[in-house]
């Protein structure tokens, strides 16, 4: 072969290979090539836009385009596009529905709960009234016992009073008797006396001088009770009022249902109110009123059982008029 023959034949191949790089009709053509396109070799999915050989090397080199994905270049880029974004959308919102049903199942679970303690709620506000009315009853009940003990006492102790006000009346009365009678055995001695200071008769004088001259044995007036064993009646009453009254300011209205422990002791025979650590208590034997009086006059009046934490108020006897009594 000549080497014209060579030549020509060289020229052809590279005809042909030159022919090979473009695009044909079922080819995939560059986007970017002008005039005649060569074949495009990948397609990027970031750019949507199909290269070539040429072309494509800024993706291999440029790190602008180091997250571009880069795929075999197809025809259908668009819908190869479109159905892989849709996939990509499908997983995205499978996965915003996994965590939001998860989210609503943590939520129903909060809202259970919530239900759960709005009813225990509404039966601790029952018990809380149901427990107010319990108690308000109770207190009730107590502080009618504990006027009708005040008003018995009151009644027994005023008619006591009234007793022991006849009884040292009568004692007093008597001693006047006594000493006015005395006055009158005096006065009349006290005649006869001046009499016999004006008589002429010797005889007479000494026999009644001696008779007349013995004023007798004279009416003891220190058991006159005074009026100052009344006014300590009085104070010993005012002791128990303040006790009792100090009590009841302090226990009664400081309840608390939070914060101060309180705890009501409800019983029938001596109802007591606890708080704190502090507690009042009353019994019947509170104000207790001596029934044996008699003439010497034994009087008591005691305040029991008004206790307090670490201290008590000490029981109290007057013995202004007499200190025997049980």
């Amino acid at each position: 072969m000549d080497w014209d023959e060579e030549e020509g034949m060289e020229t052809t191949m590279e005809e042909e290979e030159s022919d090979h790089r473009y695009a044909g009709p079922e080819d995939v053509a560059c986007d970017v090539c002008n005039g005649r396109k060569q074949r495009a070799l990948k397609s990027c999915l970031s750019c949507l836009v199909s290269y070539c050989e040429q072309h494509l090397q800024p993706h291999h080199g440029s790190p602008a385009f180091e997250k571009h994905e880069l795929v075999d270049s197809s025809k259908d880029l668009q819908e190869n596009i479109a159905l892989r974004q849709q996939c990509v959308y499908t997983a995205e919102n499978a996965e915003k529905q996994r965590k939001l049903a998860a989210i609503r199942l943590k939520i129903q679970q909060r809202i259970q709960e919530r239900d759960k303690n709005v009813k225990l709620y509404y039966l601790e506000m029952e018990a809380i009234s149901d427990s107010a009315a319990e108690t308000v009853e109770d207190s009730e009940k107590i502080f009618t016992e504990l006027t009708r003990v005040i008003e018995k006492k009151r009644d027994y102790v005023n008619h006591k009073i009234r007793s022991l006000r006849q009884i040292e009346k009568n004692r007093v009365k008597e001693l006047q008797k006594k000493i006015e009678q005395e006055i009158a055995d005096l006065k009349w001695k006290d005649s006869e006396l001046q009499k016999l200071a004006h008589t002429e008769d010797e005889n007479a004088f000494l026999q009644k001088l001696p008779s007349l001259s013995q004023p007798g044995t004279p009416t003891d007036t220190s058991s006159i009770p005074s009026l100052q064993d009344f006014k300590d009646v009085t104070e010993s009453l005012t002791k128990v009022e303040r006790n009792v009254g100090e009590v009841l300011r302090e226990n009664s209205t400081d309840f608390k249902m939070a914060g101060t422990k309180v705890e009501v002791l409800l019983s029938p025979q001596e109802p007591s109110i606890r708080l704190g650590g502090v507690t009042g208590r009353w019994s019947s034997s509170m104000l207790t009123v001596c029934p044996n009086v008699n003439v010497d006059t034994r009087w008591t009046c005691r305040t029991d059982k008004i206790k307090e934490e670490q201290s008590s108020v000490n029981s109290w006897d007057k013995g202004t008029m007499g200190s025997n009594c049980t």
